[in-house]
């Protein structure tokens, strides 16, 4: 039973929201044209 309820947690609540902020990201980085004005520094900030 626990197993199911943390599967489905997983599986319906911290999914979608991790997508949903890799894709925020994504586009705040085409928005601000981060390649070309952040470059190693916004590489190192996101590794860490």
């Amino acid at each position: 039973m626990t197993q199911t309820i943390a599967q489905q947690f997983l599986l319906y609540f911290v999914l979608p929201i991790w997508l949903a902020a890799g894709t925020a990201d994504a586009l705040c980085h085409r928005w601000a044209d981060l390649p070309h004005n952040a470059g190693v520094r916004e590489s190192l900030m996101h590794i860490a």
